[in-house]
């Protein structure tokens, strides 16, 4: 079982496990996870659990950083799985009711979901896992780890729900695996687009050397794409490049503007 803390980057493997809930913002709080890493080591899980939290323990985060990565990890998930332990004075799970409302309503097949009988204002969650899975949170948190390896043993396919360039389906028959995929609508089209777009300005970012050139041209693959919706070629992407370049400049004197002082 390899275990994957926020500060890490994201480990994508078929098989794998993110550990969904509040996370206690006071050391005086012990977070569940503690307990639910052992219990998966000792149910012999045997794929990536992500861990939303800093391996150290230590409860101050970035939170963009950690955003970014709870979204990387949560979609490469084969199981969400959901431990609810609510405490409205020492563990609100406030962010914890977006989260789970936004993937019991995206993907309610990946997702398990449980709370202790003690857990505090969760007849919502409780009803609408009922209504969307036609299924009943499970109260222990052994035997909720225990649903989820089943159900990610289960997985046979790695789900992606993602736009991917245009050879990337014969490139899969090639290695003896058969791609599902749907052509999008023009509207759908321009969204994944854009998420495209933020997806690899991320890759950039955490790109060096010559992998960083790499996630260069899929980012500019990305632009092009985008520039042809808006009826426009790559060369036309250039020309404003270079117009835009006379008239205000590069960037290739690392100019770094503090404040204008007014006269």
């Amino acid at each position: 079982m390899i275990i994957n803390y926020s500060n890490q980057k994201v480990i994508k493997e078929e098989k794998s496990i993110f550990l969904a809930g509040p996370t206690p913002r006071s050391k005086d709080v012990q977070t569940w996870r503690t307990e639910a890493v052992e219990i998966l080591k000792y149910l012999g899980f045997d794929g990536v659990v992500y861990v939303p939290e800093l391996e150290n323990d230590d409860r101050t985060f970035n939170y963009d950083n950690q955003v970014w990565w709870e979204r990387e990890a949560l979609y490469n998930a084969s199981i969400i799985v959901f431990w609810v332990p609510r405490n409205m004075k020492t563990i609100p799970a406030l962010t914890t009711n977006v989260e789970y409302g936004y993937w019991i309503s995206k993907n309610p097949d990946k997702i398990i979901y449980g709370r202790p009988d003690d857990s505090e204002k969760n007849k919502y969650l409780d009803w609408l896992y009922e209504v969307e899975t036609g299924k009943e949170p499970i109260n222990d948190l052994s035997n909720l780890l225990k649903e989820a390896i089943k159900m990610a043993n289960n997985k046979t396919h790695m789900q992606y729900k993602k736009l991917v360039r245009d050879n990337i389906p014969e490139i899969i028959r090639k290695n003896g695996e058969e791609p599902v995929t749907r052509i999008l609508s023009q509207e759908e089209y321009k969204i994944e687009l854009e998420k495209k777009l933020l997806e690899e300005c991320k890759e950039v970012l955490e790109a060096q050397d010559e992998k960083r050139i790499e996630e260069l041209a899929d980012l500019l693959e990305v632009m092009i794409a985008l520039g042809k919706i808006e009826g426009k070629t790559f060369e036309d992407i250039i020309i404003t490049c270079e117009e835009k370049r006379t008239k205000r400049g590069s960037f290739d004197k690392r100019i770094y503007l503090e404040r204008v002082r007014k006269k």
